[in-house]
């Protein structure tokens, strides 16, 4: 039996991410256009068509719920106090939950999700973070990366104020449940 161990530990994606500087200035300096520009070029995720946006159906809030906890459906329906077969139908949009059932789904999702020492809300061991930073223009902007180093958004406009930055954030992680439109 080898000496070796099996396993070994890195830095943080998030810091690998920002440490190659150049990436992250060339994202920096791009507009809004320039940035929905590149992402209409991507060939490896082009947008969806008007024909797939169409065949496409909304997850139901159950079980973007479920998910959000990290549950399986076996866990989730025994903490609801529900079969198995019940919240399934719920999760392919055969039905919905009563007014008392989703009051525990959400009290459930609530407690579960409430806010940590840094005031994030989330089950996962590596929470995403926002990067605030200072634009070209002199504005401020956030980002949400990803425990892996994605970037899964941005600010969708640039903030004259850091503050004023700061309370988008607050209200972007207080809308974790805001219903799809």
């Amino acid at each position: 039996m080898s000496k070796m161990p099996t396993s070994s530990k890195t830095a943080s994606p998030q810091a690998n991410a920002r440490d190659s500087g150049g990436e992250w200035a060339s994202f920096d300096r791009l507009s809004d256009a320039d940035v929905v520009a590149a992402a209409n070029t991507d060939r490896d995720n082009p947008p969806a068509t008007d024909q797939q946006s169409k065949r496409m159906r909304r997850v139901a809030r159950v079980k973007q719920i479920r998910w959000q906890l990290e549950l399986s459906q076996e866990e989730f329906a025994e903490r609801l106090r529900i079969s198995l077969d019940q919240l399934k139908s719920w999760e392919r949009g055969d039905g919905k939950p009563d007014a008392a059932a989703q009051a525990l789904v959400d009290k459930i999702a609530a407690t579960a999700m409430a806010p940590n020492d840094q005031g994030v809300g989330t089950p996962h061991s590596e929470p995403m973070t926002y990067h605030v930073y200072e634009d070209a223009d002199g504005g401020w902007r956030w980002r949400l990366v990803a425990a892996n180093g994605k970037v899964l958004a941005v600010s969708g406009e640039s903030y004259a104020q850091k503050s004023d930055c700061l309370d988008a954030i607050s209200l972007v992680q207080h809308s974790a449940f805001a219903q799809l439109a």
